[in-house]
C-alpha cells in the first residue's frame, strides 16, 4: 500500500472519528429542540407519532454507530498495513533481541537453518510469513492478524517457514503471521492466547 495513501487517510480518519460523537450530539440536540416547539401537534397525533419519532431515532443511533465501526475497521487496517511496511531493525544472527522489530523476511532461510535458543523480549515480529515453532516458550505474546496451523510433531516436510527452536519469546508482538506448531505445543499455550488466534488446520 503506498506510505503517502497511509499517511494521508489516518489524519482524516482521526478527524472524523472525533468529530462523529459530537455531530450526534448536535443533531440529538436540534432535534430536541425542534420536537418542544411542536409538542402540542405530537400530542394531537396519539401514539403514532411518538413510534416514529422513536423508529427516527433509533435509525439515526444505529447508522451513528454504524460510521463509528467503519472508520475504527479502516483505521485499522491502515495501521496494520503501516506496520507492515516498515522496515526490521534487528541482525538474524543475534542471540537476544530487546525493543527490536523482527522483519520475517530478513530471518527467512531457504535452506530451513533454525534459530535456536535465541530471545526475544518487548519485541514486534511483522509477518508476512510462516513461523515454525519447534519447543519455543511464548509467554505474554500479542497476535495481530494471525492463525494457527497444527501439524503432527514428527513432521519433517514442512517448506517455506521460518524455523525458531528452542527460544523464548517474551511480552512481544507478532503480526501477520502463520504459526506451525504441534498440538502438544499449542495446549501449552495459555488460554486466553488460545483464544486469540484462530485455528485453520489440525485438531488441537
Amino acid at each position: 500500500m503506498n506510505k503517502n495513501y497511509i499517511d494521508f487517510k489516518i489524519p482524516i480518519f482521526t478527524i472524523i472519528e472525533k468529530l462523529t460523537p459530537w455531530l450526534l450530539a448536535t443533531s440529538s440536540g436540534a432535534v430536541g429542540v425542534y420536537l418542544a416547539s411542536i409538542t402540542t401537534w405530537i400530542n394531537s397525533q396519539g401514539p403514532i407519532i411518538y413510534a416514529c419519532i422513536f423508529a427516527i431515532l433509533f435509525l439515526s443511533y444505529m447508522l451513528g454507530n454504524l460510521l463509528w465501526l467503519s472508520i475504527k475497521k479502516r483505521k485499522l487496517i491502515l495501521e496494520i498495513a503501516t506496520t507492515l511496511s516498515k522496515p526490521g531493525d534487528a541482525n538474524p544472527l543475534q542471540t537476544k533481541f530487546i525493543h527490536q522489530r523482527i522483519k520475517l523476511s530478513d530471518f527467512f532461510s531457504p535452506f530451513l537453518t533454525e534459530h535456536q535458543e535465541k530471545q526475544f523480549e518487548n519485541c514486534e515480529f511483522v509477518g508476512p510469513g510462516n513461523i515454525l515453532l519447534r519447543g519455543s516458550l511464548l509467554d505474554k505474546v500479542t497476535f495481530n492478524t494471525c492463525q494457527i496451523i497444527l501439524i503432527n510433531k514428527e513432521t519433517k516436510s514442512v517448506r517455506d517457514v521460518t524455523i525458531f527452536r528452542d527460544c523464548r519469546i517474551f511480552k512481544t508482538t507478532i503480526s501477520g503471521c502463520t504459526l506451525f506448531m504441534s498440538a502438544t505445543e499449542y495446549n501449552k499455550l495459555p488460554p486466553d492466547l488460545r483464544a486469540g488466534i484462530p485455528v485453520i488446520s489440525g485438531t488441537p
